[in-house]
């Protein structure tokens, strides 16, 4: 298996299930992504389709003579009635973040895509086969203070962290409550993929 993904929070996910990949990181464009008339996106379309680009520009640079997987993965913080909340841009954008997120609940979409070969497909054996799909879990946020924000940024600082946190992490001790699957608000849904990978 190659993980399409420099995120080491993915590849941690598997080793802990037992899949240690190879990793190369995808060069991909993730800011043009919009619908057709150029409208934003629904949350699942938005993560499955930058999980097809990285899983295809990682699939493009190897040269397929054995048996292979390819796994991407997107995840994005969404929260309704706000939009998307990426990766913070600053310490003054992680701090708006965390304070919209303050004593609400927002949710975590994970799109996935794997690409296999030899193809299960009888009508074409020389391209992959392809696997797309979503998982979504609800995040819960109990209260805290500025004070408590500040702390966070200087000793666990978010900025490679969509939503300015991580539910693994010193943050999370202001989460009260995941609805779904937890794996999936780190970056990789376990539960929703095992089955194509075991």
């Amino acid at each position: 298996m190659v993980l399409a993904s420099g995120s080491p929070r993915r590849l941690d996910i598997l080793r802990a299930h037992g899949i240690n990949p190879d990793v190369l990181v995808p060069d991909v464009d993730e800011s043009d992504v919009c619908a057709p008339d150029g409208s934003p996106l629904a949350p699942e379309q938005l993560v499955m389709t930058l999980a097809r680009r990285k899983a295809w520009a990682v699939w493009q640079q190897l040269a397929v003579s054995t048996p292979l997987m390819v796994l991407a993965a997107d995840t994005i913080v969404y929260k309704p009635g706000v939009g998307v909340l990426g990766k913070p841009l600053d310490r003054t954008d992680a701090i708006r973040m965390l304070e919209l997120l303050r004593n609400t609940s927002h949710q975590v979409f994970t799109g996935v895509a794997l690409l296999s070969w030899p193809s299960t497909s009888e009508h074409d054996s020389t391209s992959p086969s392809e696997i797309v799909l979503y998982d979504l879990s609800t995040v819960h946020f109990g209260d805290y203070t500025l004070a408590d924000i500040e702390d966070f940024l200087l000793r666990d600082p978010p900025y490679d962290k969509a939503g300015s946190y991580a539910a693994q992490g010193m943050w999370a001790a202001h989460i009260t409550r995941i609805d779904g699957d937890r794996e999936n608000v780190i970056g990789l849904p376990w539960q929703a993929i095992a089955s194509y990978l075991c």
